[in-house]
């Protein structure tokens, strides 16, 4: 195995000796046999382009620091991943996890990876807490990152996905204003204490549980109050939840509980991805190698999330027929849902802007239906929608649905929304005002 290649189509599974070496290992967490894998391809990983800044502080504890991975060519509208690393939550450095850094930023992607505090010094919700102090100090230096505030992406394994989870998906963790990220992406993490608890025997969890116990205390009573799936109340982040084919059962059945607690009631569909032939570690092992299993899925949803288009000169939606936008809404859409950066971008320079950012406005989605004889401006929070003459819909009676990051059934004209001076969502031609 060798060095990382160029962005392109995933590869379905590992290599297959890759495959071979990590289905020796079985459904166990071994860090050590399985970074003995990657060892060769991660040693001479390439790391050209990227400029390092290492432990860069975002708060006062001792652990919060981070090391910055910047593309050298990074733009104001550069997106942003914020990476936390596993560990059970009592381990693990942001210096084991460089070649995540080194990825994403080759790939035009800033890119943080972030210690946090560790159990047992520091307990429940620390995790959290650490997330989104992590992700104010992103806002707030986004500028001088060369990165765009409003296209940060929140990433994390195992138990840094516990705490990812957990900061995104519960409100009362966001000081009380929108939490602003535009993705989040939970690697093979843990989202119900309780259940791990309750099914201990079932999931192979030995007792005492160290590794639980460590971070959400001894007192089990506690713990259905501390269950991210059982806390959720924030659903406007696109989500991708991340699996590995040989990860441990209780990882497993918890990202379907996820998925489903989110799909049931999220504005926004979450994405489901499971890696074959993958373990619980090697997923993130895998990255800035030519094992692009995991890494390009993941690359293709960072740069889908909160990707707004460059405000331009383009023609009139007038100078076109219905029947040729909604073919152009339709190509959208396929291109969105597939994924195609590069079709994407075809349309996109075609002279009409047809792109969403993961469509979320406020906390709820909001579309129109019908047409809109005058122009007109609402205010809510700290929104901006203006809506322009003529705005339309191909539909008749029919309302705008959003599912999986598609509109459905509709397309709308000329509606740009704007927060706190960043463009939200556009659906249609955009017209700078």
């Amino acid at each position: 195995m060798t060095g990382a290649s160029q962005p392109g189509p995933p590869m379905a599974s590992p290599p297959p000796d890759v495959a071979a070496k990590i289905r020796a290992i079985g459904s166990v967490i071994d860090p050590v046999g399985t970074a003995m894998i990657y060892a060769e391809a991660l040693a001479s990983q390439p790391t050209e382009g990227v400029d390092l800044a290492r432990d860069v502080r975002y708060g006062d504890a001792e652990r919060l620091a981070l090391d910055i991975y910047r593309p050298a060519a990074a733009r104001r509208t550069s997106p942003v991943v914020i990476f936390f690393h596993g560990g059970g939550y009592s381990r693990g450095d942001k210096a084991d996890r460089s070649n995540i850094g080194y990825f994403f930023a080759r790939h035009g992607v800033v890119t943080l990876i972030a210690n946090y505090r560790l159990a047992p010094r520091d307990r429940w919700p620390s995790g959290a807490e650490d997330v989104v102090a992590a992700l104010r100090w992103a806002q707030q230096n986004a500028d001088s990152l060369g990165a765009d505030s409003g296209r940060i992406v929140l990433m994390g394994e195992s138990a840094g996905a516990a705490h990812v989870a957990l900061a995104a998906l519960v409100s009362r963790f966001h000081d009380g204003k929108p939490l602003g990220a535009a993705g989040i992406v939970l690697v093979s993490g843990s989202y119900d204490v309780a259940l791990e608890k309750r099914a201990a025997s079932a999931f192979g969890i030995p007792a005492p549980d160290l590794r639980n116990e460590g971070y959400f205390g001894a007192d089990f009573s506690k713990y259905p109050d501390m269950a991210t799936v059982r806390l959720i109340d924030a659903t406007d982040v696109a989500a991708l939840i991340v699996y590995a084919e040989h990860d441990p059962a209780q990882m497993q059945v918890q990202a379907g509980e996820l998925f489903a607690a989110l799909a049931g009631r999220a504005a926004i569909c979450p994405q489901l991805l499971r890696a074959i032939g993958h373990g619980h570690i090697s997923q993130i092992c895998s990255f800035n190698t030519d094992d692009t299993s995991v890494s390009e899925p993941v690359l293709r949803f960072v740069l889908s999330a909160g990707n707004i288009p460059e405000l331009g000169n383009t023609p009139s939606t007038t100078d076109r027929s219905m029947e040729q936008l909604f073919e152009l809404e339709q190509r959208r859409c396929a291109a969105l849902s597939n994924g195609d950066i590069a079709a994407l971008g075809e349309l996109l320079t075609g002279g009409y802007r047809h792109i969403h950012a993961s469509g979320r406005i406020d906390d709820r989605h909001d579309y129109l239906s019908g047409i809109a004889k005058n122009p007109r401006r609402v205010t809510r929070s700290n929104l901006d929608i203006r809506i322009y003459d003529d705005t339309a819909i191909m539909t008749g009676n029919q309302l705008n649905e959003f599912a999986s990051g598609k509109i459905m059934n509709g397309c709308c004209q000329q509606v740009a929304i704007r927060r706190n001076g960043k463009w939200l969502y556009v659906s249609g031609q955009l017209t700078q005002y």
